[in-house]
């Protein structure tokens, strides 16, 4: 009853979505080439959160160490679950929350990277 699949979100809601969790979680398909090779945008939605966020091991959640917890099984996530809530439940992550937040909002707003895109799609980047 505590675990919520929403099909779709209107982008103006992300952010009190992701606000009404305890935990955001990335459960993708290591073995899978296209999550090998994205970026999702709900790691930044939920590091946006200030909420813990935990992740299987793709390349994209591994570029943010201090922030998302990678796991390999279920019972790694299972544990790690329990501990980000319990940890959250008792105060613990609210200094850990803020700095979050502040690292997705000094470090990675959307406007900064469409420029860095811009940039290199005009320099003829192969990484853009």
């Amino acid at each position: 009853p505590n675990v919520k699949q929403v099909a779709t979100v209107p982008q103006g809601k992300v952010g009190e979505f992701y606000w009404s969790f305890g935990v955001s979680w990335i459960p993708y398909a290591t073995d899978h080439v296209f999550n090998q090779l994205s970026c999702p945008s709900k790691i930044m939605d939920g590091l946006a959160s200030g909420r813990p966020v935990l992740g299987t091991d793709i390349p994209e959640c591994r570029l943010y160490p201090d922030w998302i917890s990678i796991f390999h099984t279920v019972d790694e996530a299972v544990e790690l679950i329990r501990k980000r809530l319990s940890n959250a439940a008792s105060g613990g992550a609210k200094s850990a929350s803020m700095e979050q937040v502040a690292f997705v909002r000094d470090k990675h707003p959307y406007l900064h990277r469409a420029r860095q895109l811009l940039e290199r799609l005009d320099a003829g980047d192969a990484r853009a």
